[in-house]
């Protein structure tokens, strides 16, 4: 672990910590994790409950983004509703989410980036599953609702775009 935060740069708690992992995945990204977030158990979409936390990776030159932000709001939101979007689920479009970038909403997936026994942690009750954030396009999260996440996935995989790039331009261009 790099480094961490606990409250905003004027001094207010956020609603859980963020905590900031260099070369993870890989050599040259930085992933940002949520602490905390499991400590409310929320309802997924069939009615079962869990719990869970966020991990958002980017490449080391979009590390100071805003990231811890961007997840401390995110989390804070699934504390007060106590749902969570299921694997496919789609935050947004809310606006740029980053300076200079065209990413307004979040895909919910489930840690792509990651061994599969990252995936859920079993040690709680009910389970703490990772959930990645993928920062995506308006047109992005369209594809999602109008053809479901399996055909957007399918799509990545054609197109390979840089999920890990915080400014790059939509994959169905």
């Amino acid at each position: 672990m790099e480094g961490g935060w606990s409250k905003t740069d004027s001094g207010v708690p956020l609603p859980v910590q963020v905590a900031r992992f260099r070369d993870a995945p890989g050599q040259g990204l930085t992933s940002f994790v949520t602490l905390g977030l499991s400590n409310h158990e929320v309802m997924l979409s069939g009615g079962r409950p869990a719990r869970a936390e966020l991990i958002l990776s980017c490449w080391n030159r979009d590390r100071d983004l805003g990231v811890p932000a961007l997840l401390s709001v995110v989390a804070g939101d699934l504390i007060k509703s106590a749902k969570l979007p299921s694997r496919g689920g789609i935050l947004g479009p809310a606006g740029q989410l980053f300076a200079g970038s065209r990413l307004s909403a979040l895909y919910f997936s489930v840690p792509i980036f990651f061994p599969a026994e990252f995936g859920a942690w079993k040690g709680s009750a009910p389970p703490t599953i990772l959930i990645q954030l993928i920062p995506i396009t308006e047109d992005e999260a369209a594809l999602v609702r109008e053809r479901g996440w399996n055909e957007f996935e399918d799509h990545l995989e054609r197109r390979d775009p840089d999920l890990f790039d915080l400014r790059r331009e939509s994959s169905l261009i």
